[in-house]
């Protein structure tokens, strides 16, 4: 019995110390990509909104966010209701916000191109959001990007802006966060 005990001890010794190795090998996103090919349980805290726009819902871009994240087919997440469930968290910072009916000429890729973007008269909205994945075991920061999102549309009222840019903000995100990284 008391050999028994002594072996559940050491067992549960080296199962945390295992665990804990492992967790300080996670420096960066692709670490982490590298080690959990299953599924990720995330949490999306509300994001600070430093930007100029402040009828921007921050509620609503988390929920646009969650939503993409949890539809992921590929390395799923799992959306939790609290950090302390979590395996990653998603911090966020809206720096910058602008709608107007003016789409401005603001990537210019050839003449002809930018004439007829300086002719159209669309309306436009764009976000940017400095972004940080943080590993819960370690609190270590493993991707810190900043994401822009821009939308050119037609019929694009500015209520309807917020709803829209979410939705496409979520798309490009991911994107962003799955790239493979530049060697």
């Amino acid at each position: 019995m008391k050999a028994l005990k002594l072996f559940l001890l050491v067992s549960v010794i080296f199962l945390s110390l295992s665990q804990s190795v492992f967790a300080k090998r996670i420096k960066t996103w692709q670490d982490y990509l590298s080690q959990n090919e299953g599924t990720t349980k995330i949490y999306v805290e509300d994001f600070i909104n430093s930007s100029d726009d402040k009828a921007l819902n921050i509620g609503d871009l988390k929920k646009a966010l969650t939503t993409a994240l949890s539809d992921r087919i590929t390395h799923k997440f799992i959306p939790v209701d609290s950090a302390s469930k979590a395996d990653i968290i998603l911090e966020g910072d809206i720096v910058e916000y602008l709608w107007t009916d003016k789409d401005p000429v603001d990537e210019i890729y050839a003449a002809g191109a930018a004439l007829k973007d300086a002719m159209t008269e669309d309306d436009y909205a764009r976000m940017k959001v400095n972004l940080i994945l943080k590993y819960v075991p370690t609190g270590q920061i493993i991707w810190n990007q900043s994401v822009k999102s821009t939308i050119t549309d037609t019929d694009m009222p500015e209520a309807e802006s917020y709803s829209r840019t979410n939705e496409h903000f979520s798309k490009v995100f991911l994107r962003q966060l799955f790239k493979k990284p530049k060697k």
